[in-house]
């Protein structure tokens, strides 16, 4: 599936074929294009070129400002008069940008540094700029879906569950997050955030076939006349979760525990 940049006009070619895959000639070609919920962007458009074995099909980037996916179905009518229909599909996205305490703990400049003092931080490190934002995204939105609790540094250890005597930081507070609030939190809390965003960024960049494996429940595998062994009972999801190395760089600040009350 090819993807556009908001922005940009979509630019997809489709192939003369029948419902069998099989080249046709055409004697007349119009096309719609639908959006992500089925509506029309573009009502059905004559094509005048009947040349050739395929079609470029140029949608507008003022019909797709809205990002997501969209199809593109071309009408091919044949001599005989039968009419085949060919999808395409394409998607619009937006440039992924970085915004501080929006969707990232720091800049990517900031990222590269900190990846940079980490060992084996090899995928996030070799992808592109793209790539690397968008992990770094991904990577927040994980992260700040934990609850945090940070001892202050004059506290004793005994009393870091006091409200008094520590911060909370809980995933509704993000959105009302600021410069200036940030900047009370201790500086190794903020350190060790950076260094799990960058942690789990990598994470989610590495193809780990074993890893993959063993979150399927595979507990056991022969080669020789091959066989899979499944762990009993329902896996937890695992699906949305921060890693375990990003985890351990927070160990010390996430809060798990889980209060309730009489109605």
């Amino acid at each position: 599936m090819k993807t556009f940049p908001v922005g940009t006009d979509a630019v997809v070619e489709i192939a003369f074929l029948d419902n069998d895959g099989n080249p046709v000639t055409p004697t007349a070609l119009s096309y719609v294009v639908k959006d992500g919920e089925g509506q029309e962007v573009v009502a059905l458009t004559p094509i005048a070129d009947l040349t050739g074995t395929s079609t470029d099909i140029t949608v507008p980037n003022g019909l797709i400002a809205t990002p997501g996916g969209y199809s593109i179905e071309l009408f091919i009518t044949v001599a005989d008069g039968q009419v085949f229909v060919q999808e395409e599909v394409f998607s619009v996205k937006p440039t992924a940008q970085l915004q501080f305490l929006v969707n990232t703990f720091q800049t990517r400049a900031n990222a590269l540094y900190v990846a940079s003092q980490i060992p084996n931080l090899t995928a996030w490190m070799g992808a592109g700029k793209d790539d690397q934002t968008t992990a770094l995204i991904e990577s927040f939105r994980r992260l700040s879906l934990l609850n945090y609790v940070i001892p202050r540094p004059e506290v004793d250890a005994q009393d870091y569950l006091d409200m008094e005597c520590a911060w909370r930081l809980t995933p509704r507070m993000w959105p009302l997050m600021t410069t200036s609030v940030w900047q009370e939190y201790p500086a190794y809390f903020k350190e060790a955030l950076n260094r799990a965003q960058v942690i789990q960024a990598n994470q989610l960049m590495t193809f780990d076939p074993m890893a993959d494996r063993r979150r399927a429940g595979v507990f056991s595998e022969k080669i020789g006349e091959s066989s899979l062994m499944f762990k009993n009972g329902v896996r937890p999801l695992e699906e949305d979760t921060v890693c375990r190395p990003a985890l351990n760089v927070l160990a010390q600040f996430i809060n798990n525990r889980i209060s309730i009350t009489r109605s």
